[in-house]
């Protein structure tokens, strides 16, 4: 697949790659050349961006309007495979009456699969759980490899509507943490996306956790198929469990699982102010901090939900 630069402002920035950005590409493929992935998380997979091309100016510089970067498509020899942009399953329609296409994808596995739509819905979460969650925070906590996988970054591979499989895809959106530096001594300096505990901290769990699977819980409650809190709980059970299977630095896990308050981007703020994002000198600053819902008791989780079915919904629009 052809990525290029785009000129034009979509959401906080012009979409416009950098040598920064592509070179990252290169790194990535570099680094997990050896990491036997599919081995140890089945399923999933990273769209590789080994290659990239721009012009140059008189002065030696690239041009970034002209750069164009070559991306691995998994998906070229089955054709007739179902992969979604999770952001258009947890997409809710335009019309008043309707459901997002997640809803329907889980509908139909439970009659697919003759069970209850109840537990059809935490099933489907489960398995979304094991092959976007399992393999993510696993490259972080053993290998210091950081995906910032939000709603377009993580396609979704579906068998009858159940997930089967991941693929990671943008490399601009990839670093590496101090356990990275640690296993990786050989290295001169390094790299431009190092990032800092708190960084990571901020920006990982807000794209994995907030922006993508808050958004899948939301998308199932507001759609009538499960309690948000149950499947809030059976996150924060999974998340426990990964805690326990995986060897390595556990700050960022543990996180997520014990701190009052994580951090969530400013998107809508961000827009209206005009702000570039993508040359934002602080991008930390476009940050607030939203409680964690998975630090809340179940039973004081449920309340609200029964009094207020349409919180969730516009918590999960904001984010």
């Amino acid at each position: 697949m052809v990525k290029g630069s785009l000129s034009a402002r979509l959401t906080n920035s012009l979409r416009l790659l950098s040598v920064k950005e592509v070179t990252r590409g290169l790194r990535l493929d570099e680094w997990m050349r050896d990491l036997d992935i599919a081995q140890r998380f089945p399923g999933f997979n990273v769209m590789q961006e080994p290659a990239w091309l721009g012009w140059r100016d008189a002065e030696g510089e690239v041009d970034a309007t002209s750069l164009v970067l070559l991306r691995e498509n998994p998906l070229q020899h089955a054709p007739n495979a179902e992969a979604v942009v999770l952001a258009t399953l947890t997409q809710q329609p335009l019309a008043a009456e309707g459901e997002s296409l997640l809803a329907a994808r889980v509908r139909a596995a439970a009659t697919q699969r003759n069970e209850p739509l109840a537990e059809a819905t935490r099933g489907w979460f489960a398995a979304y759980c094991e092959h976007v969650l399992t393999p993510l925070f696993g490259l972080v906590v053993e290998e210091g490899i950081v995906l910032l996988a939000h709603q377009q970054n993580i396609v979704l591979r579906l068998d009858q509507g159940w997930p089967v499989g991941m693929d990671y895809r943008d490399c601009q959106g990839s670093g590496v943490s101090d356990h990275f530096l640690a296993r990786h001594p050989q290295l001169a300096k390094a790299p431009e996306n190092h990032w800092s505990r708190d960084t990571l901290r901020r920006y990982f769990l807000y794209y994995l956790l907030i922006n993508s699977t808050f958004a899948v819980t939301s998308a199932l409650a507001a759609d009538g198929l499960a309690e948000e809190a149950l499947l809030l709980a059976d996150l924060r059970t999974h998340l426990e469990g990964l805690r326990e299977r995986l060897d390595g630095d556990l700050d960022c896990l543990e996180h997520a699982l014990n701190a009052p308050e994580l951090e969530v981007k400013g998107n809508f703020f961000c827009y209206l102010s005009g702000v570039n994002e993508a040359t934002l000198g602080n991008p930390a600053r476009l940050y607030l901090p939203l409680r964690n819902p998975l630090t809340q008791p179940l039973a004081d989780s449920l309340a609200p939900l029964a009094a207020t079915p349409n919180a969730i919904r516009l918590t999960g629009a904001l984010a």
